[in-house]
C-alpha cells in the first residue's frame, strides 16, 4: 500500500527543513515521487517511501501513536476484512468474543500486550515494509522511548526485546486476540511426576550421581532397573535433565567438580591481604610444573621442568627460578634471591608439600627467626596470590615460546593433532621442534617479571615496582655469608679437604688462588653450591667464616694458566714469611751451640771421671793455599805468625753466596731488561733468551696481570 504525504505534514519532522519552501526545494532535488494533491488546497504530495529513512520513521511512530481504542481497531478491522490477519481476528472474536470481553482482552488499560501490540500493527501499516524490519525498527524506537503509550504499557513493557515481539506476532496470525491474553501460571507448575513420586525421584538422582555427565538414555536404563515398564521415556527424561541441571547449578558443579567449583563460585567476599600493613609481613611460595618441554644441554634430555615461585603480598613483587625439580635446595636457593633483594620476611607461607617440610628447609627458616605457616590441605585457596601470579605467568608467557604443550590435556591434544603423522613420529621432512635450555627460560621468565612489575595491579590501583618504591617500611637486612651457610645446597656431604689441585667433587675440581694459602691448604672446609649455578663452589672453615669462591674452570671455561699463576702468588706470600722466619733462626746456630755444649759438656765430665784419657787436640785441615804452604815451610817463628795473620784474614772475608732469585725479583729484572732494550742498550743474547723463557711461564702471566709492567721493587732500588 502506498501512502502518500503533503507538504505541510513533513516540514520539521527528522531528515527534512523546517520551512515550506525548502522543504519543497529539498523534495525536488532528491527527485522524491510526487502527484496532484486531490483534497482541498491543492499542491503536491509525496510518496512516503522516496523520503528520508528518518522521517519514514518519523511517519510511522505518529501513526502509531494516534491508534484508536482497541474496539474502534478491531470493529474496523471486522468491516474491512482487508487481510487474512484481520480476518483471523475476526474469526477469534466470534468465537470468543463474551470470554476474552469478560477477560479484559478487549481493554488496553487491562491488557498492556495488546495496547503494544496495536502500536506496532499502526507502525507497520505505516512503513510498509517486511515484518522483521519493521519489528526490529520498532523495538528500538520503543527501547528509546519514541514511541507514545499508555503508562501501564510502558511500566510493563519497558524493554521490548524484537524475538518477543516476533513471536506474538507468528501466536496472533494463528490465533489472533487470544494469543494477545497474559498467561496466568498454572497451579502445578513444576510439580512432574518425579517429584511427586519418591522411588523414581531417588532412581533418578541416584543415576545422575553415578555416571558423570549422564544423557538420558543412561539415566533410563538405570531407572529401568529399578522402576521396570514404570521408567518414563527418554524425552521426559531429558527435559528433567534439563530442569534440574539449569535449578541445580552451583550445587551439581560442587558435587561433580570441587575445583572448579572453588574457582568460580566459592565464596570470596574477604581479602588475605586486608591485613597487611608492610612489606615481607608474608610471602607465599608454591611450585608448578612448566607448560613447554626444556632440553638439557649436556645430557640432551628433553623433559618438563618445576617453576618455584615466590610472592612478596603485600607489593605484588614475585621471583621465579626454574628447577629440574620442586627440591628444598631449590626452595632455598630462590628464597636466598628473595632476600638479598627484598630483605627478610616476617612469615612465608606454603603448602605441606615434602619439599617445604624438609629438615634443612625448616632448619634455615628456623635460624633466620621466619615463620612458617602452612596452608590446610587441598586449599590451594588459602595462598590464592601466589597461585594467581603463577597462572598469570604461565596464560601469559608461555603459549608464546618453542616446546609449548598446552595447559590442559584438551590442549594438548589440539597441539598434537596440529602436526602431521610424519612430525609426530620424526620421519622424512618433518620440521623439527626447537626447545629451550632451563638457562634461557630462566632468562625469558626475569625479563616477563621486569615488565610485570610495572604493569598496574587491580588490587594495590599501581605497579608492585610503585608500591615497593613508596613504602618506608624499615627492611632487615642479612650478611650474605650466613645466607650462604642457610640456604645454599649442601655440596656432597658438605665438607671437603683443600688438596693441591683444589677441591674434588663429581662435577670436577674446583679450585681458587685463596685456597692455595698456607692456613687453607689441606685444611677441612665447607661447601656450598648454588643450585643455578654449579660452576661455582662457595667455600667456609669449619667456624663458618667464609673462604673464598671456588670455580670450577671446565664447566665455566676459564684459563687454567691464569688461575695457577695467581694460586703460586698467593702461596708464595702467606708461606714466605713463615719460611723466612725459619732460615733466620737457622742461621743464627743455635742448634748447633746447644748440640756442641750438650756433647761438650758430655766429654769434659767423662774426661774428669776417667784420669788415665788422654784429651786429644782436634785434627784441622785446611786448603793447602800458598799462604798455607809458606807456613809449613817455614821455620821461621816470625814468618809463622805473619802466615797465620794472611790465612786467618782470607778467611774471615765476607765470600759471596749465591742465592736464587725469588719471583718478585726475576719479574722486576724483566721489566728492567725491558726497560733497557726500549731505551736501544745493548743486550746479550742470553739475556734475550732468559727473557723470552720466562715470558713464557704462568708466573709471570700472573705477576704482569698484577704489575701491569711496573717495577714491584722500584720503592726499594730506587
Amino acid at each position: 500500500m502506498m501512502t502518500w504525504v503533503s507538504v505541510p505534514q513533513l516540514v520539521g519532522l527528522p531528515g527534512l527543513p523546517t520551512s515550506d519552501p525548502r522543504c519543497r526545494d529539498f523534495l525536488q532535488r532528491a527527485n522524491a515521487t510526487s502527484r496532484a494533491r486531490s483534497a482541498r488546497g491543492g499542491g503536491l504530495e509525496y510518496l512516503v517511501t522516496d523520503l528520508p529513512e528518518e522521517t519514514q520513521q518519523a511517519l510511522a511512530a505518529q501513526a502509531a501513536g494516534a491508534v484508536k481504542p482497541a474496539t474502534d481497531a478491531i470493529n474496523g478491522g471486522k468491516a474491512a476484512k482487508r487481510s487474512a490477519q484481520v480476518q483471523s481476528c475476526a474469526d477469534a472474536m466470534a468465537r470468543y468474543g463474551v470470554q476474552l470481553e469478560s477477560r479484559g482482552a478487549f481493554d488496553p488499560r487491562t491488557n498492556p500486550r495488546l495496547d503494544l501490540f496495536q502500536r506496532f500493527e499502526a507502525y507497520h501499516r505505516a512503513r510498509g515494509t517486511a515484518v522483521w524490519p519493521c519489528i526490529t525498527e520498532f523495538c528500538a524506537l520503543w527501547d528509546a522511548g519514541q514511541i507514545d503509550a499508555l503508562d501501564s504499557t510502558k511500566a510493563a513493557y519497558s524493554v521490548m526485546p524484537a524475538k518477543t515481539l516476533d513471536k506474538w506476532y507468528r501466536a496472533w496470525r494463528v490465533n489472533g486476540v487470544e494469543a494477545l491474553l497474559e498467561r496466568k501460571p498454572r497451579k502445578d507448575k513444576g510439580q512432574t511426576a518425579l517429584s511427586r513420586d519418591p522411588v523414581m525421584h531417588e532412581a533418578f538422582i541416584g543415576a545422575l550421581a553415578g555416571i558423570h555427565d549422564p544423557t538420558a538414555r543412561q539415566v533410563r536404563r538405570v531407572m529401568a532397573l529399578r522402576l521396570g515398564d514404570a521408567a518414563p521415556p527418554e524425552g521426559t527424561i531429558k527435559r528433567w535433565l534439563r530442569d534440574f541441571k539449569g535449578a541445580n547449578k552451583v550445587a551439581l558443579l560442587r558435587f561433580k567438580n570441587p575445583d572448579a567449583f572453588k574457582n568460580k563460585y566459592r565464596v570470596a567476599h574477604g581479602s588475605n591481604s586486608e591485613s597487611l600493613t608492610a612489606p615481607n609481613q608474608r610471602w607465599e611460595l608454591d611450585s608448578t610444573i612448566t607448560d613447554c618441554m626444556l632440553i638439557d644441554p649436556a645430557t640432551g634430555e628433553i623433559r618438563r621442568h618445576a617453576i618455584i615461585s615466590c610472592i612478596d603480598v603485600y607489593t605484588r613483587r614475585v621471583k621465579f627460578l626454574v628447577s629440574r625439580t620442586s627440591s628444598s635446595n631449590a626452595i632455598k636457593a630462590l628464597v636466598r634471591r628473595c632476600i638479598m633483594d627484598w630483605g627478610k620476611p616476617e612469615a612465608v607461607k606454603t603448602d605441606n608439600g615434602k619439599d617445604y617440610l624438609a629438615h634443612d628447609f625448616e632448619f634455615a627458616l628456623q635460624a633466620l627467626q621466619i615463620g612458617h605457616q602452612l596452608s590446610t590441605p587441598f586449599s590451594p585457596e588459602q595462598k590464592g596470590h601466589i597461585e594467581r601470579v603463577q597462572g598469570t605467568m604461565l596464560h601469559d608467557l608461555f603459549p608464546m615460546l618453542a616446546g609449548f604443550v598446552g595447559h590442559s590435556v584438551a590442549e594438548r591434544k589440539a597441539i598434537d593433532s596440529a602436526l602431521s603423522f610424519a612430525e609426530r613420529f620424526g620421519k622424512k621432512n618433518a620440521v623439527i621442534e626447537f626447545h629451550l635450555p632451563p638457562e634461557q627460560l630462566q632468562n625469558i621468565i626475569d625479563s616477563w617479571v621486569d615488565e610485570y612489575h610495572q604493569r598496574d595491579h587491580s588490587a594495590l590501583g599501581c605497579s608492585p615496582a610503585a608500591m615497593a618504591q613508596a613504602t618506608t617500611t624499615h627492611i632487615t637486612r642479612i650478611d650474605e655469608r650466613a645466607l650462604d651457610l642457610l640456604l645454599m645446597q649442601v655440596a656432597g656431604s658438605g665438607t671437603r679437604t683443600v688438596t693441591k689441585r683444589g677441591i674434588s667433587f663429581p662435577e670436577g675440581w674446583y679450585a681458587a688462588p685463596e685456597l692455595a694459602a698456607a692456613n687453607v691448604m689441606g685444611t677441612l672446609v665447607r661447601c656450598r653450591q648454588d643450585v643455578d649455578d654449579l660452576g661455582v663452589m662457595h667455600v667456609f672453615n669449619l667456624d663458618g667464616i667464609f673462604i673464598c669462591k671456588a670455580l670450577n674452570h671446565a664447566l665455566l671455561g676459564i684459563n687454567k694458566a691464569e688461575l695457577s699463576a695467581k694460586s703460586r702468588i698467593v702461596e708464595n706470600e702467606t708461606i714466605a714469611p713463615f719460611q723466612q722466619a725459619m732460615q733466620k733462626a737457622k742461621r743464627s746456630g743455635i742448634v748447633a751451640k746447644a748440640v756442641d755444649r750438650i756433647y761438650g759438656e758430655r766429654e769434659a765430665a767423662a774426661a774428669d771421671a776417667a784420669p788415665n784419657v788422654t784429651r786429644l787436640q782436634p785434627r784441622v785441615v785446611m786448603e793447602a793455599t800458598a799462604a798455607v804452604a809458606a807456613l809449613v815451610a817455614s821455620r821461621d817463628t816470625s814468618a809463622q805468625d805473619a802466615a797465620r795473620a794472611q790465612v786467618r784474614a782470607a778467611m774471615e772475608e765476607d765470600v759471596p753466596v749465591v742465592r736464587p732469585l725469588t719471583e718478585k725479583q726475576l719479574y722486576s729484572a724483566w721489566v728492567r731488561l725491558q726497560a733497557r732494550v726500549a731505551g736501544g742498550e745493548p743486550v746479550s743474547p742470553r739475556e734475550l733468551e732468559r727473557m723470552r723463557s720466562y715470558e713464557s711461564t704462568a708466573e709471570f702471566q700472573g705477576w704482569h696481570q698484577l704489575h701491569q709492567g711496573t717495577d714491584p721493587l722500584a720503592e726499594s732500588t730506587g
